[in-house]
Formats: C-alpha cells, sequence, structure tokens
C-alpha cells in the first residue's frame, strides 16, 4: 500500500503530459479495486458545467454539459461533497438505465475533488460487477481523488497562464528576442503612415531586409548563433534609423523599415547603408566569428503603381525577390524593376 502511494505521488507531482499522469494516477489503482473504467470531470469555477478531461470511454473525451443535466450520481456528488457509492445501479434512479447499457457497469463510485477549500471536478469508478465499497478501498479511493484534485487544479492554472500569456501576447508590441516592433504592430503603422501619405501627398518608403543565409548559419552554428545575429541586425537598425522611422522584425529573418518623408534615392540610399553596416560588422560572440550579409528591397510612395499599404509593402517585396536573385548583399528598388 506504501508503495502504491508513493507511485501515485509522484505521478501527481510529475511533469509528465496531464493525460499520462493520471492513467499512471488513477487507472492502476483503480484495475486494483476492481474498477476497469474512470473518468475525470472537470467543473467550472462558478459550478456551472462539467467536461470530461480524462476517461476509459474515448467517446467521452472532451464532452461538456451542465451541472444541472449531469446524471444524478455526479450531481448529488457535487452538491453534498460527499463520496456516492451504487452498488445496484438499476434500482437506482440516480443512473440512467441507457448509460449501464452503453457504458456496460455493474456498480460505481462517484467522488467529488476539492482543492484549497474548492470543488474542481468529480472522479467516477465504474466496475463491471456488483460491487460493495469496503473501508479500505474507501481510502485509498480518498488517496487518489486528493491527488488527482490538485493535479486538476494544476491544470487549471496551467490553462489560465496560457491564457494570460495569449493576452498579453496580443498586446504585446514587441519582438522580446531584438526589442524592435513586431509584425502585427509594424502593420498598423503601416497602415497608419501609408494613409497620412495618401491624405497629404508626402513621401514615404518601406525598405524589407532578409538576412543571408540564416537557415545554414542555425545548422552549422546552433540557433542561439542565429539570433545573435538577428540581434546584432536590430542594433544596426536602431542606430541608423530616425526617431520617426518605424523599425521591426517582420517575419523569421525578415526586416522592415518604415522611412516616413523618404523618397525611392533616400530609400536606396539607407537602404545600402545599412546592408554595408552589417556586412561591416564582425560578430565574435559564442566561440563564432562570421561575416554576415543581408539583401534589401525598397518601394516608395507617392507612385502610380501604389495606392495602399498592402501595395506598398508587395512592391518592397518583389524589390527584396529581384534583390535576392542579384546575389548576397544585393539592394534593389520597386521603381527600377
Amino acid at each position: 500500500m506504501e508503495g502504491l502511494l508513493h507511485r501515485l505521488i509522484l505521478a501527481a507531482a510529475s511533469a509528465d503530459p496531464f493525460s499520462e499522469a493520471m492513467r499512471e494516477l488513477l487507472v492502476e489503482p483503480a484495475s486494483q479495486m476492481g474498477a476497469d473504467k474512470v473518468t475525470l470531470l472537470a467543473l467550472k469555477p462558478d459550478m456551472s458545467e462539467l467536461e470530461v478531461v480524462f476517461s476509459g470511454y474515448p467517446l467521452d473525451m472532451g464532452r461538456r454539459f451542465r451541472l444541472d443535466e449531469a446524471p444524478g450520481y455526479i450531481r448529488e456528488a457535487v452538491t453534498s461533497g460527499s463520496t456516492i457509492h451504487i452498488s445496484d445501479p438499476r434500482s437506482d434512479p440516480r443512473v440512467e438505465k441507457d448509460e449501464i447499457e452503453w457504458r456496460r457497469f455493474e456498480s460505481l463510485t462517484s467522488v467529488p475533488l476539492t482543492a484549497y477549500g474548492e470543488m474542481v471536478g468529480v472522479l467516477i469508478l465504474y466496475y463491471p460487477e456488483r460491487t460493495e465499497l469496503d473501508p479500505g478501498s474507501e481510502k485509498l479511493i480518498q488517496a487518489i481523488a486528493a491527488l488527482a484534485a490538485l493535479r486538476l487544479e494544476k491544470l487549471r492554472w496551467d490553462e489560465e497562464r496560457r491564457a494570460l500569456e495569449w493576452r498579453i501576447e496580443e498586446v504585446r508590441i514587441d519582438c522580446p528576442l531584438t526589442g524592435l516592433y513586431n509584425m502585427r504592430f509594424f502593420r498598423r503603422r503601416l497602415e497608419e503612415e501609408v494613409s497620412r501619405a495618401l491624405r497629404y501627398n508626402r513621401p514615404l518608403s518601406l525598405i524589407i531586409f532578409d538576412i543571408d543565409g540564416l537557415d545554414e548559419i542555425n545548422a552549422a552554428y546552433g540557433r542561439p548563433v542565429g539570433d545573435l545575429v538577428l540581434v546584432e541586425f536590430a542594433k544596426i537598425l536602431k542606430y541608423a534609423s530616425r526617431i520617426s522611422d518605424v523599425a521591426a522584425r517582420y517575419m523569421g529573418d525578415e526586416f522592415a523599415l518604415l522611412a516616413v518623408e523618404t523618397g525611392p534615392k533616400g530609400a536606396r540610399a539607407l537602404a545600402e547603408r545599412l546592408v554595408d553596416l552589417l556586412k561591416r560588422r564582425r560578430i565574435a560572440e559564442l566561440d563564432v566569428e562570421l561575416t554576415v550579409t543581408c539583401c534589401a528591397g525598397t518601394a516608395s510612395m507617392p507612385s502610380p503603381h501604389i495606392f495602399s499599404h498592402d501595395g506598398l509593402l508587395n512592391a518592397a517585396y518583389k524589390a527584396l525577390s529581384e534583390a535576392k536573385s542579384i546575389g548576397r548583399g544585393a539592394v534593389a528598388s520597386f521603381e527600377e524593376l
């Protein structure tokens, strides 16, 4: 018994995925008590809804239902806070007869789960034979239920933490690695600046940079070195851009620079300067010494071919594609295509 409890505690505290931990925590001890199926239900904090988060019945997984629509043996376990054992479900009004047929059980135990004083779920053991709950089995079930409740609460905390991280990411405007603006914020600024340029007929340029051979650098030296290359180019962009410009890490190995009040000649000169600065920057950290290059494509407005922010972006990408076809360290302008 002590050995089993020790294994159960380790399973509850493990970093294994939830389903694997529950399989070890619930299935083996349940089978020792004669149960061949186990179902674990998570209860919403407002106690209005239940969700099947682990079950020996595959069709149950992910199913949600309101507490007031749940079978009587589940509702009673939640509302009373007491373990419910039904040794003769066919004569018990808390069990639907069609459920007995499709689940194929002859007795069950429904256990409320509490963690830190709050009801968090219900554990149900289904037995293929009519079974009475002896004191020893009841103690073991209570121990399993306590550990399952803690793991269930951890699952809830993890989900809340991930949801918070997603919300933070939604409002975040910078790239965590480089400190430049991220793509979402950059596109918003791009729309604003293009709208202003069109309204007042002012010059605006977009430069897209692509680091040459970053995949090869990652493969040869490892991701930390590739990340260092991105950080170094971000430093160059910050150093060379004006306060009114908008610099961003756009996608993967691509960077974008929105240069306000800048026409085609100024954009090309700026792009060539930044490309040259990277070429002359020697990266000698992490026991690696590298010379890195990048290509750049520029596009500017007012232009007879550009009428929107997407138009400006597409034009810059066309120029970038031309630069990459020329070779490493090349610069191309949409106006010259």
